[in-house]
């Protein structure tokens, strides 16, 4: 069975036609033949009628319905709502292929209309016919002598996709000869964003991005000032691309806040409002956004977790945890909004709130099992923690989709096991984040002290912590490390000079267990200095006061 959206009433110009020339019946009154262009219309909607009959009536035929929509747009390819429907097809029960056969045969009977043209080609390019549908635009805007941007627009990305940028470079070359294009501003635009997409795959020629930087910032300038032109729809929605690739985030801003009021109601416009704002770290503009998204009568749910998200990506994290309270409340069986707010409970360090929102969910997923673990080891229950670690990690890997297990997983559980005292385990979980990541200097400073306070593998240790510093020399956990393993492996002047380096970055607050303090006692007196030793071990004490 086909469940397609309510998409509008039918056209009543063949339902009016029918029904005038029913009432002419008998009566002696000849309407006269129709014209060919009216006889094609009625062909066209008395198709797409047949299309609608069948869902209204919940035909499970799709392929029927599916030839009454091709039949439509073979004879009325402008009607947007047909083709559409076709398309919705597609992503239900129909095959591709059929789709595109479809297509094909509506694109041969309007050889010259861009907009089936274009969407039978963008529909080659998503099935990966990328040679195919260049091939179809190009001959497409051969037979229409150039004439149209979009399908050279579309021509161009397609190209640009294959990493084919000299080819689609001589294409906009040959496109912007051509009369009918030269000014065309929807080109111009497309022009900035094809140079700043082409820089960007040149990493190493400086030079060259940024003389393509201007030369954007040149091609999209007149637009800026000339805000009737962005009156337009197609070229207010093409311009904002560019304005991100340039870092832009002022003028998008101020271009969204004088855009028409009808432009402002946009999920389009909503969007990169959300994107200015975070990226100019407003958040001021993003609390009277916030307003105004409330106050209106019918708010969406989605839009206000988008607000919410761009509250957490600048770190206000009161603010979207007082929004997915909301949508929690509203929406209490939704296991996406418990573990979200779990999350946020998680960052505030509220473990007690965290576990009361986990308690309801009788089977929590992974990613509930690993709050439901980080919040145990706030509540200082280590040893429960590694449990609960355990069913984690032994649900992810009885899927095929391993994708949660990253090293920041066994990184966490490592040092829940270290804190219950099981240091084999502790030792083992860091091996496996090391055997993923085997650069992150994180990971590598991780493993080596581990190793170095248990008085394991004290070389492989050592050279662990020297690749972490050599990533970060003036970490002061790593340099705490780097000495703690000399320290171990008696090398005691080499453990002072990496305790010295460690001591010279030291700032207040960096060691707050007191560990520090109490290596550099250790290494003090190994190495004969006893006020120093006694100053440092005094030290150590103190930060450990509660």
């Amino acid at each position: 069975m086909v469940h397609l959206p309510d998409i509008g009433r039918l056209s009543c110009f063949a339902a009016v036609l029918l029904a005038f020339s029913l009432s002419c019946v008998g009566k002696g009154y000849d309407p006269g033949p129709l014209s060919s262009s009216d006889q094609r219309e009625v062909r066209g909607w008395s198709s797409y009628a047949k299309a609608r009959y069948l869902i209204a009536g919940r035909s499970p035929d799709v392929n029927q319905i599916s030839d009454h929509l091709r039949d439509c747009l073979i004879a009325l390819p402008e009607s947007e709502i047909p083709l559409r429907l076709l398309l919705f097809l597609q992503q239900g029960k129909r095959d591709i292929s059929s789709l595109l056969e479809d297509l094909s045969a509506v694109a041969a009977a309007n050889p010259e209309h861009v907009r089936i043209n274009v969407v039978y080609a963008e529909c080659l390019a998503d099935t990966g016919q990328k040679d195919a549908a260049c091939r179809h635009l190009l001959d497409f805007l051969q037979r229409t002598a150039w004439s149209s941007p979009d399908p050279v627009i579309h021509l161009l990305e397609i190209k640009a996709d294959m990493g084919a940028w000299a080819e689609a470079g001589n294409l906009l070359d040959k496109a912007l000869r051509k009369k009918a294009l030269r000014g065309h501003p929807r080109l111009k635009i497309f022009q900035a964003y094809f140079l700043l997409r082409r820089a960007e795959t040149k990493k190493d020629a400086k030079q060259e991005q940024a003389s393509s930087r201007r030369k954007a910032q040149q091609l999209i300038q007149p637009f800026l000032e000339n805000s009737e032109a962005l009156q337009d729809w197609e070229l207010f929605s093409s311009i904002f691309p560019v304005l991100a690739a340039l870092d832009n985030w002022e003028q998008m801003n101020r271009l969204l806040d004088e855009a028409p009021e009808d432009f402002q109601q946009t999920t389009f416009w909503f969007k990169n409002k959300l994107l200015a704002l975070v990226k100019l770290q407003d958040v001021e503009g993003l609390n009277r956004l916030s307003r105004k998204v409330f106050a209106s009568p019918d708010v969406n749910e989605v839009i206000l977790e988008d607000i919410a998200r761009a509250y957490i990506d600048m770190k206000e994290i009161p603010q979207a945890l007082e929004i997915y309270e909301m949508l929690h409340l509203r929406n209490v069986h939704s296991l996406h909004y418990r573990l979200k707010l779990a999350w946020l409970y998680l960052l505030r360090r509220a473990a007690n709130k965290g576990m009361a929102v986990l308690a309801p969910i009788k089977e929590l997923p992974f990613q509930g099992l690993v709050l439901k673990a980080e919040f145990l080891k706030m509540q200082k229950q280590p040893a429960k923690a590694v449990e609960v670690y355990q069913q984690a990690e032994k649900m992810a890997l009885a899927y095929e989709d391993q994708r949660h297990i990253d090293s920041t997983f066994y990184i966490s559980f490592a040092l829940a096991a270290e804190k219950a005292g099981r240091m084999e385990l502790a030792i083992e979980k860091f091996r496996s984040a090391y055997q993923l990541e085997p650069e992150n200097p994180d990971i590598c400073n991780g493993l080596g002290y581990t190793l170095a306070d248990y008085n394991q593998e004290l070389q492989f240790a050592e050279q662990l912590i020297e690749k972490a510093v050599q990533a970060e020399p003036d970490n002061i956990a790593f340099l705490d490390s780097l000495a703690w393993v000399r320290f171990r492996l008696k090398k005691y002047a080499l453990a002072l000079e990496a305790m010295l380096r460690a001591l010279t970055v030291y700032q207040s607050g960096q060691d707050p267990d007191g560990i520090i303090h109490q290596h550099a006692g250790d290494i003090f007196a190994a190495n004969q200095y006893p006020v120093l030793t006694e100053l440092c071990r005094c030290k150590s004490a103190w930060e450990q006061m509660p």
